[in-house]
């Protein structure tokens, strides 16, 4: 079931038209299990932990496919390993992480992106993709490997990497 809800949210992320609002429904209604007679009752479901890694997972999609680092930046674990194409890496704070990471992107254009794999267990999980940016006018691809742990009732970011 979990396979089958991230297959049907990656094809409903695909579906360019669709808002926001209707992409996290649709989100909640794959993992979840609802139907669409049940829809006027999402808005009370529970995230289980399985909802809150895929809700967790767009926003990071999300935010690298506009280059908006701030969209996933409050799930920053404590200690995030980060890194960058070009750049020298390490185990940076959640702030310095954000603003590594903003900067990074604020000097590149995506011109697209997408997760084509995510992996999890009950703990930890990883997300991995790839994409186009604009670096001083040259298109370059780019792939992104993002890992993710289980902390409490939450999930948070532990180690972001773009080769």
């Amino acid at each position: 079931m979990r396979r089958l809800s991230i297959i049907l949210l990656y094809w409903v992320l695909s579906q360019e038209s669709l808002p926001a609002q209707d992409v996290e429904e649709a989100s909640l209604f794959a993992m979840n299990g609802n139907t669409a007679s049940q829809q006027d009752s999402v808005r009370d479901v529970s995230y289980s932990n399985d909802s809150l890694l895929t809700l967790l997972v767009e926003k990071v999609h999300q935010g690298i496919a506009s280059g908006n680092v701030q969209m996933f930046s409050e799930h920053f674990a404590r200690q995030v390993s980060i890194t960058l194409r070009g750049k020298e890496g390490g185990y940076f704070s959640g702030n310095q992480a954000f603003y590594i990471l903003q900067s990074f992107f604020s000097s590149r254009r995506v011109l697209n992106f997408k997760f084509t794999t995510v992996g999890t267990d009950d703990t930890n999980s990883y997300a991995t993709g790839g994409g186009v940016f604009m670096v001083k006018g040259n298109p370059e691809v780019f792939q992104v490997y993002v890992a993710l742990a289980s902390v409490g009732d939450r999930w948070v970011v532990t180690q972001f990497n773009v080769y």
